[in-house]
């Protein structure tokens, strides 16, 4: 004889009813004894699952949930034993003919096909022809079909270590030669929103965007630029940030038209005129303004480096100086310091020429001004001398 205790169960009564929790009565048959929290032995009529079964006779106890019961198992059902044997034959093919043989059924999410003993809802369940996945708390996590491999977790961030320089943690990899290696990506919704990827065909790293009013940005802790939807390549921050730095400068911009610098009358304080001592420098400026070749592009070409009209920027320092103005209180020359890779502090000078040619353009245009006074006073002179006619 064997006794099933495990659990709780729920009597009411005058009822044949019973309920269980965390009961395992698929393990009692018909005719078996259940001994309920009144103490009073009943026969029992059918076994519905592991948590339902029905008395013979109704329950001559107090309603109540939560208690303890017992079921007697005797045995001594022919048809409980027959059900046992048909039972315990099926189990058996059912094993010789998969798992035994290496084979398993396909299960489900809530409950595969290959399971842990004591975590059934964890495992390996097939969906289709060379289509499986794996699931977790009967949740699919992992979808894998020939040549895809889908994920329906949220990826937790690791940090994954390499002791190489320059080492790759993956590669995608596309065969085809016009094809494109790339990972897309999606919004809440599913939609896909870009990717980053490879172009074989035109030998081409793409970030691409496929949002109708998005950016695809480039961040760093200083801020960022985004190349909008339409094309634009644009700051986040208006009139922060910079391309190119006196340490890292851009060799060459080629446009179609002309730079666009703003000169908005309501974002200026206008202070009008040059001074006599700008006006000065302006003029002086011109005398500056000499041929070169770049020292850099003698290394490199030799004879072939290109001649360059311009002005030093030390000069214009010097100038400002001459005529009692610091030359750094004004736009015109720039000054940058900077610790180099090696460590070594340097240091570069430019000039805005915008700026240094709109004071020569003063000047001139102050000498104007003045010479057409002087021939103004010369022709006054020379009229006063003329002769007078009847």
């Amino acid at each position: 004889m064997t006794w099933l205790r495990t659990g709780t169960v729920s009597v009411t009564a005058g009822s044949t009813a019973v309920v269980g929790a965390g009961t395992g009565f698929s393990g009692a048959d018909a005719d078996d004894v259940f001994f309920g929290p009144d103490g009073r032995p009943y026969q029992l009529g059918a076994v519905e699952d592991n948590t339902h079964l029905t008395l013979t006779t109704p329950y001559l106890g107090a309603t109540g949930s939560g208690q303890t019961y017992a079921i007697l198992k005797l045995y001594l059902s022919t048809a409980g034993l027959t059900a046992r044997m048909e039972a315990l034959a099926t189990l058996y093919k059912a094993a010789a003919d998969l798992a035994l043989a290496g084979r398993f059924g396909d299960g489900s999410a809530a409950a595969p096909g290959i399971a842990f003993a004591n975590d059934q809802d964890n495992g390996l369940y097939r969906i289709g022809q060379n289509h499986y996945a794996l699931s977790v708390a009967g949740q699919k996590v992992l979808e894998i079909q020939a040549g895809k491999v889908t994920f329906w977790a949220t990826l937790e961030p690791q940090d994954i270590v390499k002791a190489a320089a320059y080492e790759y943690v993956s590669y995608i990899r596309n065969t085809e030669p016009s094809g494109i290696s790339a990972f897309g990506l999606k919004n809440s919704a599913g939609t896909v929103v870009g990717g980053m990827g490879y172009y074989g065909a035109g030998d081409l790293l793409l970030m691409s965007i496929n949002t109708p009013a998005g950016a695809a940005r480039l961040q760093s802790a200083g801020g960022a630029f985004d190349v909008m939807s339409d094309g634009t390549f644009a700051p986040t921050l208006d009139n922060l940030l910079r391309v190119g730095s006196s340490a890292r400068r851009v060799a060459q911009l080629v446009a179609g038209t002309a730079v666009i610098s703003t000169s908005d009358a309501r974002e200026k304080e206008w202070r009008g005129p040059l001074s006599p001592a700008e006006l000065a420098v302006a003029i002086g400026v011109a005398d500056l303004i000499g041929a070169y070749r770049w020292i850099e592009a003698i290394e490199t070409k030799g004879a072939a480096a290109r001649v360059h009209f311009g002005v030093r920027a030390q000069d214009v320092v010097s100038l400002f100086a001459d005529h009692g103005l610091d030359a750094f209180c004004y736009g015109v020359v720039c000054y940058d310091k900077w610790i180099g890779d090696d460590g070594v502090e340097r240091d570069r000078y430019g000039v805005r020429e915008s700026e240094l040619w709109a004071m020569v353009v003063a000047a001139f245009r102050h000498g104007q001004i003045q010479q057409d006074a002087r021939l103004s006073a010369m022709e006054s002179r020379i009229a006063a001398l003329e002769p007078q006619s009847d």
